[in-house]
């Protein structure tokens, strides 16, 4: 009689344990079952405290596992469907993963920036490319500014991150020779879009973001003239601010009232609120952000904040994925991780396959620069949740 008991007792609990196991496990989405199963094999690439946390769809790790471990900046472009090395996709992984301490893999994409740094003059796009439509091509030995400020952007975060000196000499080399790529005005000043004579152009994204990175540099390596030239091109790209009751925004560059696209706003933002930051010159974004909060309406990102006069073709354009990547990363950036979970949201929009997203909605293409763009996102909002 006490083992039929005990046996009832037992068959009892067994049938209550997988109740209960049944039950908790309908609570996780697909992703996470596959995610928890690959944890019970031992082979998931991160751990349960540096998991994602509430209200965040995406791991870091997980949207990172998707590059080429070898080469990260490898792959296609919406530019150019070869597959080629993309600087800015070596920046942008860098950068991630210096976020998430993971110092080794960093390594791997600062070494090719190295070895791919056009003899320590900088970086640009691996072909071709006619940026204003106005027949001046390009080459492919062209560096640009933009793709200079993220690939010093990694390589500062990995200098400040492990205190190593390794790529001092790159940064220096870098930022010296862009120096010769900058117009002083009465306004301040500007980098020009290119070393390219036919690209001296005022594009406020590209002296925002390199303002905030030569103000960095010259702190960290007592360079005063990294940081006058800093100050002469924050000069010029506040100077250029708009602010009409939509909220503080600019325009794409002086030469055009188009406004900027989700991307290249998020850019602006994020090279002033660095300066600002490294000079401790404090600066009122909050409008700045209320207007980056114009591209994300009723669950949907869009290319241009809903508040701008476009046209309904415009108006209605879904945003890059990118840009939505690059919203969340300076939201987080400031500490706004409510409005940056506005944009997490509409990220499933864009994947087409646990955490690999394509640039517009709909599309299943790898792009390295766009997959970057997102993985530094969630990386940052992550590291904003724990506190740092």
């Amino acid at each position: 009689m006490q083992n039929l008991l005990e046996h009832a007792l037992f068959t009892g609990l067994v049938k209550i344990g997988r109740f209960l196991m049944r039950f908790y496990w309908c609570l996780f989405t697909v992703r996470s079952r596959i995610w928890l199963l690959l944890l019970s094999l031992g082979v998931a690439p991160f751990a349960w405290g540096d998991s994602v946390q509430p209200n965040a769809e995406y791991d870091s790790r997980l949207v990172l596992s998707h590059f080429n471990a070898d080469h990260p900046g490898r792959g296609v472009d919406s530019y150019d469907h070869q597959v080629l090395d993309h600087a800015m996709g070596y920046a942008l992984y860098a950068a991630a993963q210096v976020l998430n301490k993971d110092y080794r893999k960093a390594e791997v994409a600062l070494e090719w920036l190295a070895t791919n740094s056009n003899e320590g003059i900088g970086w640009g796009l691996p072909f071709e490319w006619d940026a204003f439509s106005d027949g001046s091509v390009n080459s492919r030995n062209t560096v640009y500014g933009i793709t200079v400020a993220w690939g010093v952007k990694a390589l500062l975060d990995f200098t400040e991150g492990t205190g190593s000196d390794k790529y001092v000499w790159l940064i220096e080399s870098v930022l010296d020779y862009y120096m010769g790529s900058f117009s002083v005005t009465p306004a301040g000043g500007y980098f020009w879009y290119s070393d390219s004579g036919s690209d001296d152009k005022n594009v406020h994204n590209v002296s925002a973001m390199l303002a905030g990175q030569y103000a960095r540099a010259g702190k960290l390596l007592n360079k005063k003239a990294y940081a006058e030239l800093s100050a002469l091109a924050f000069r010029g790209v506040w100077g250029a601010r708009h602010d009409d009751g939509k909220g503080m925004h600019w325009r794409y560059s002086d030469f055009s009232n188009r406004p900027n696209d989700s991307v290249h706003a998020a850019y602006v933002v994020y090279g002033l609120s660095v300066y600002s930051q490294v000079v401790g010159e404090k600066l009122d974004l909050e409008r700045a952000c209320e207007y980056l909060l114009g591209f994300v309406s009723n669950g949907v990102a869009f290319e241009y904040n809903h508040l701008e006069s476009l046209a309904p073709s415009l108006s209605s354009r879904r945003a890059r994925s990118w840009g939505v990547g690059m919203m969340i990363f300076v939201l987080s950036d400031q500490g706004r991780l409510n409005d940056a979970d506005r944009f997490i949201k509409v990220l499933p929009d864009y994947d087409y396959g646990g955490g690999v997203f394509g640039l517009n909605v709909g599309e299943r293409v790898f792009f390295p620069r766009v997959q970057g763009h997102i993985a530094l996102g969630i990386a940052r909002r992550e590291r904003s949740v724990l506190g740092f």
